[in-house]
């Protein structure tokens, strides 16, 4: 018998927060979803980058895409992305990046910049971000929009558009919205970064049955102080620096 209904799990901006990447995908396995696909940026900021990568490659069905955080891995910080980041930055990169594995590199290397889904008669398309113009390998997004507007995705992901797909999801920006344009654009926030200070995870589930597709936000709790413990423990180089703006402790 044809299947008539489909559940995708999405995440996005997991960035080595492996307490909240756990409490996601335990919340979802509850929800009976199938395919899990990442938007990228399953790299950096938190301090379990490689244990996150490694819990996602575990699952029997999942995909993602390369962010930007995956490609500083993949060009191993070429000088032209060194020359736009600050020292404390470059030092927090390359300290990812030892945490990683030749593996990991070639599984990196092997991600597509964009995931195409037919289902039940519906497209989806998933990227981490939209690209500045003409497909460039050395530049593949934009500039990031703080504040995102229908007419602002409708140019950066017009490449798509010819596709007509009835939704287009991305990353990179942390911070949830679900904005109709040309077509639907969703973004479920960071999975892995609370600027507000709450710890909750940000994910979605897409259910498809012939007739719609219908996309359901997720927050899930998770133990912040997990993760606020391993950076500590690990001597993360610029820790401070992220549990101020990306775990959203004023204090540091």
């Amino acid at each position: 018998m044809e299947q008539t209904v489909q559940r995708i799990r999405v995440i996005n901006d997991v960035h080595g927060n492996l307490a909240a990447l756990q409490a996601v995908l335990s919340r979802l396995e509850q929800l009976r979803c199938g395919t899990v696909i990442c938007t990228g940026d399953v790299l950096a900021i938190g301090p379990c980058s490689g244990e996150c990568l490694a819990l996602l490659r575990s699952l029997p069905d999942f995909r993602m895409v390369f962010g930007n955080h995956e490609r500083y891995f993949l060009t191993g910080l070429d000088p032209q992305q060194i020359g736009q980041m600050s020292r404390a930055e470059r030092e927090h990169q390359l300290w990812v990046h030892r945490q990683l594995s030749s593996e990991d590199l070639d599984y990196l290397f092997h991600l597509p910049r964009t995931i195409r889904l037919d289902i039940l008669g519906h497209r989806i398309i998933f990227t981490h971000y939209g690209a500045p113009g003409p497909q460039d390998p050395n530049h593949p997004f934009c500039q990031l929009q703080d504040r995102p507007t229908a007419p602002w995705l409708d140019r950066i992901f017009q490449e798509y558009l010819s596709e007509e797909p009835e939704g287009i999801f991305y990353g990179h920006h942390h911070f949830f919205s679900d904005i109709h344009g040309k077509t639907r654009y969703v973004n479920c926030g960071s999975l892995g970064c609370p600027h507000s200070g709450v710890p909750l995870a940000l994910a979605g589930m897409i259910t498809v049955t012939p007739e719609s597709m219908i996309f359901t936000p997720l927050m899930v709790p998770y133990n912040a102080g997990e993760m606020l413990a391993r950076m500590d423990a690990m001597d993360m180089p610029e820790r401070g620096t992220v549990k101020r703006i990306f775990y959203g402790l004023q204090r540091y």
